[in-house]
């Protein structure tokens, strides 16, 4: 809701706006892999917020950088609002268990229910170093793929690469 105000600010006061809008990104140092990765490498028990149903559509840094290298060398765009995501949808439970599967460990997944994990996130994530906070929590508890109603990258004749490759590189 609040995303969709703010695009909608920004389409109709900046003229020449064009909004990407990418799914998870991994690759490089990411956010997602760099908190999640250690935990795996750490404990046998891995927490898996709410029941891991929720699906995902990830994407490769690589793919997005391309993409947006290649929009700015185009003439004319006559698109204003962009989705990026990778071609495989994921539950989490299965992301996870694709990372426990490449590191060739076997980790038992726990789910934590959201009204549990919630007030827990609200306060570590004002410390230092806790490796999640509430808006990352919040991807947890919805699907995040694609709408395929907006434009993506076959608007610059792309097809965006699987992200195992990222995952292996991450590990």
């Amino acid at each position: 809701e609040i995303i969709s105000k703010t695009e909608d600010l920004i389409t109709k006061e900046l003229k020449n706006s064009i909004i990407i809008r990418p799914s998870i990104i991994l690759g490089n140092g990411d956010q997602f892999l760099s908190n999640l990765l250690p935990i795996f490498k750490m404990s046998f028990f891995i927490p898996l917020f709410g029941d891991g149903s929720k699906k995902f559509q990830p994407v490769s840094i690589e793919d997005v950088v391309d993409f947006t290298s290649n929009l700015i060398d185009l003439p004319n765009v006559n698109e204003r609002l962009f989705e990026l995501g990778g071609p495989d949808v994921f539950t989490y439970r299965e992301f996870y268990n694709l990372i426990a599967d490449l590191m060739n460990k076997k980790r038992v997944l726990v789910p934590v229910p959201m009204p549990i994990i919630k007030p827990i996130v609200g306060i570590g994530e004002k410390t230092p170093f806790f490796p999640l906070n509430l808006e990352q929590l919040s991807l947890f508890n919805s699907d995040n793929i694609l709408n395929n109603d907006k434009k993506g990258f076959e608007y610059v004749k792309m097809f965006p690469r699987k992200v195992i490759s990222e995952v292996k590189k991450s590990l």
